[in-house]
């Protein structure tokens, strides 16, 4: 058995893999203390499974992935902690940055708390300037005096040469030994980071300071609490990378937007399955929008940037912003607007009945008989229509219109914002937006996905029975997964010639291999089960990535194939070609879920899931609609638009115009007709 939960900002979702089956459970996120939410979708968790308590299912259980958007919540909240920073005296108001700008690190760090030393390392990796013991001693002093909680150091040129860094830690031991210091940690730039580029070592080492402590004590809390309860693997977190780690080797940026990119690793096993190049992922939850890319049958992703921070790194893309079902509508003249704000989970929209009075877009949703009021989550969460209505009634009055003219109003705003978003995304990679088929989930995303996708042109999407706790589905399909970084220059052709120093690339990689080995055995992982593979950083005209076909290279013959590798991949012959970063990826394969085939049946079994009917209002006015249960929906089964499909996790609206069918994976498919 394994388990996968997914912290959202609205729900907490559970993903349980018994063998051939899968089981789904969702729980309200707390986010004043995702440790509660973790532990009471186990709970869930154990009821869906037929045990008694959380400690006779952790029995059971192989694996335990985290999605966790404890980071995340961290740098959108800014409630991070107070970091000092040292760097190169002349550097403190940039940071490295180019001239002039206005550095977004200082969202986050206040500038009081970065001082720069006297120090000097040249492009050669010479030490020019050593650091002075005084000068650091009295810049750590000052720092503390001002609040410092976590230390960074990030000195120019440190890549090349870490002494200056590694004598700031030395001074800070001897002055400030751990019985002073406390809790305070250092993190040194040159070993957090082994970016050649002073920007996005400095970058991602703030970042990572700022969430540090917070995170790690948190995750060692919930891993713990898993041992009180008698789990003796180690917690593993899902990582941007598409892999997971355990907690005691997880850096804490590496989880930053983990839940969307699970997601898009859910997204890309579907689209290799169907045969499918380009396809645009829509999930929408109780907060957030979020849309990610693949494109020629990889995931899309370019360096970009952090909460505002460049990182020359690439990064899978998920695009964000506010609109989802808990997004609060406003009345904009005599229009509205939805989002960004949102009314989370509490109070929550005004139908939840808990004290929320702002009107969003699940209150239109229940007032328009979309969302049935006894039915949400299967019914688990009884929905006041009355107070929704209410809601609904102050924005109509503003507006000077009918309940159901702002209602239309407001669904029709949404679908407007949701595909502008979209359009702006889809046009980035240079394709046509008719060239994409749709994957949607999140529990908003079926309900108002196919109005979005009528404006864009896109005829086809699918939806899952598992949309609703699709990220956690993604990390279920996730190997333990470690990356290893490492700068050093070493030709590989120079003058049109083999010129790569096979000893010193050798002994490289075998050290990198080395440390990888220690850190999976300390997980509980054997040798021979770990995979390497080897990426490689090639200078010549701009920067190359490669797969090396060889991790450790035995002989001449193996350098030459290293060579061919890197020029069908630049696509020219190599004249001056430079090896610059070498990164290792150690990866244990984790069993996984496999999706069964079904027979299909006659379009005609849906009736049997047919419920009733409801008068429901569409954008285009009312009309009595066909309610079917999605549960009972078997392959093979078509549904025709006007139809509403309520599932006991989310709801599938059907436009007219639309229809749906059950595929022979039990996933739904949406056509236009």
């Amino acid at each position: 058995m394994t388990i996968d939960i997914d912290s959202g900002s609205t729900f907490t979702d559970c993903f349980i893999t018994l063998k051939d089956r899968y089981l789904k459970v969702k729980v309200p996120t707390t986010p004043h203390d995702l440790a509660i939410c973790f532990f009471d979708a186990l709970k869930e968790a154990a009821k869906a499974c037929g045990f008694s308590s959380v400690k006779e299912l952790l029995r059971h259980v192989h694996i335990i992935r985290y999605v966790t958007t404890h980071g995340t919540n961290t740098f959108i909240t800014r409630t991070g902690d107070a970091v000092g920073v040292l760097v190169t005296k002349g550097y403190e108001r940039n940071l490295y940055a180019e001239e002039g700008e206005s550095h977004p690190a200082f969202n986050f760090i206040s500038r009081e708390m970065v001082l720069g030393l006297d120090e000097e390392v040249n492009d050669k990796g010479e030490v020019v300037k050593a650091v002075n013991e005084e000068e650091v001693v009295n810049a750590v002093k000052a720092l503390l005096e001002r609040g410092a909680n976590i230390l960074v150091v990030s000195f120019r040129n440190a890549h090349l040469n870490s002494f200056n860094e590694r004598r700031v830690k030395e001074v800070l031991n001897k002055y400030f030994p751990p019985h002073y210091l406390g809790y305070v940690p250092v993190i040194l730039a040159s070993e957090f980071c082994r970016r050649p580029d002073e920007v996005t070592r400095t970058n991602l080492t703030i970042l990572n300071a700022y969430i540090h402590r917070l995170m790690a004590g948190f995750l060692y809390r919930v891993e713990d609490e898993l041992k009180n309860l008698g789990y003796r693997k180690p917690l593993m977190t899902v990582h941007v990378n598409g892999g997971v780690v355990s907690i005691g080797k997880t850096r804490p940026i590496d989880t930053v937007g983990s839940s969307p990119v699970a997601g898009m690793y859910g997204s890309l096993y579907w689209s290799k399955l169907y045969g499918l190049k380009d396809v645009v992922t829509i999930e929408i939850g109780g907060t957030s929008f979020d849309v990610g890319l693949i494109v020629d049958g990889s995931l899309y992703g370019r360096e970009r940037k952090l909460f505002g921070l460049p990182v020359k790194m690439p990064i899978v893309e998920v695009e964000s912003i506010g609109l989802a079902g808990s997004s609060i509508v406003k009345v904009d003249g005599d229009d509205v607007k939805i989002g960004p704000e949102s009314a989370g989970t509490l109070p929550g929209p005004a139908c939840y009945d808990a004290g929320g009075l702002d009107p969003t877009v699940l209150d239109a949703d229940v007032v328009a008989g979309r969302v049935n009021p006894d039915y949400f989550l299967g019914g688990r969460i009884k929905l006041n229509a009355k107070r929704a209505e209410e809601a609904i009634e102050r924005v109509s009055s503003s507006l000077g219109c009918s309940i159901e003219d702002a209602v239309k109003k407001i669904l029709d705003k949404f679908a407007e914002q949701g595909a502008s978003f979209m359009k702006s995304k889809i046009e980035a990679t240079g394709r046509p937006l008719s060239d994409f088929v749709a994957f949607v989930y999140g529990g908003t995303g079926p309900a108002h996905c196919l109005e979005i996708l009528k404006r864009l042109g896109i005829s086809k999407a699918y939806v899952f029975p598992f949309s609703s706790v699709f990220g956690a589905f993604g990390s279920s399909l996730m190997d333990v997964l470690h990356y290893y970084e490492e700068f050093k220059v070493l030709p590989l052709v120079t003058e049109s010639k083999l010129a790569l120093p096979i000893e010193d690339f050798n002994k490289v990689v075998e050290g990198m291999v080395e440390v990888a080995y220690r850190d999976l055995e300390g997980e509980g992982f054997k040798r021979e089960d770990v995979l390497l593979e080897l990426e490689l950083e090639i200078r010549e005209e701009g920067k190359t990535t490669i797969q090396s076909p060889h991790v450790i290279l035995r002989g001449r013959g193996e350098a030459e194939d290293l060579r061919k590798a890197y020029e069908e991949r630049a696509q020219r012959k190599a004249i001056n070609a430079i090896i610059e970063v070498f990164r290792l990826k150690a990866r244990v394969p984790l069993p996984h879920f496999t999706p069964p085939r079904y027979e299909v049946g006659p379009p005609s079994e849906s009736e049997k899931a047919l419920k009733g009917t409801r008068n429901v209002l569409w954008l285009d006015g009312r009309a009595l609609t066909n309610i079917y249960e999605f549960e009972k929906l078997r392959p093979g089964s078509v549904v025709e638009g006007p139809a509403i499909l309520e599932g006991v996790d989310t709801t599938y609206v059907i436009p007219r115009g639309w229809t749906f069918k059950v595929d022979e994976y039990g996933n739904g498919v949406m056509e236009r007709l």
